[in-house]
Order: C-alpha cells, then sequence, then structure tokens
C-alpha cells in the first residue's frame, strides 16, 4: 500500500470513528498531498474538512478550505444545500 492509499484509509477510519480531530488532520493532508484527486473526492474533503472544523469550534479553518479549495472543487458553480449550510455556520459569530 502506497502512503497516499494508508492516507485515504486513515481518513475513512477517522470519519467512521467519528474522530473530528483525526478527520480534520487527513483533509488537509489529503488535500495538501493528493496530485492525482479527483474533483468529487476533492468536494468529499471539503464537505467532511468543514464539518469536522466546524465542530471542534474552528470555524476559522472551515472558512479556510471553502476559500482555499472551493473554487477548484465546484468550478464557479452555485454549492448544494449542505455546503450553503456549513458555510454559513462559518459564518456564525459565538
Amino acid at each position: 500500500m502506497t502512503q497516499l492509499e494508508k492516507n485515504w484509509f486513515l481518513f475513512f477510519r477517522a470519519l467512521g470513528a467519528r474522530d473530528a480531530v483525526a478527520v480534520a488532520q487527513q483533509v488537509d493532508l489529503l488535500l495538501k498531498t493528493d496530485r492525482t484527486i479527483s474533483v468529487a473526492r476533492m468536494k468529499y474533503l471539503v464537505y467532511a474538512g468543514m464539518a469536522s472544523n466546524i465542530a471542534l469550534g474552528k470555524k476559522d479553518k472551515a472558512r479556510l478550505l471553502w476559500s482555499g479549495y472551493g473554487d477548484t472543487a465546484y468550478g464557479g458553480k452555485e454549492p448544494g444545500m449542505l455546503l450553503k449550510l456549513l458555510i454559513s455556520l462559518c459564518e456564525v459569530q459565538g
């Protein structure tokens, strides 16, 4: 198994365990290291990373994910309802 495959495995294991800290870490790692990532996988990582960071109270990191990868993942198209919710949760003060 390659290191990239191990990282994806660790991501899905963290997701299954509902470990927000590990999910956020793996999302950051995968977005930085997977040079062959598909648009669909990038969207999935953006969702998971935003949700985990929001759950951890790190709205600024969730916003950075959207601002850093949103255009690439969505190509200027309007995001779906779930992503709109995540984006709005990043903007809520508190």
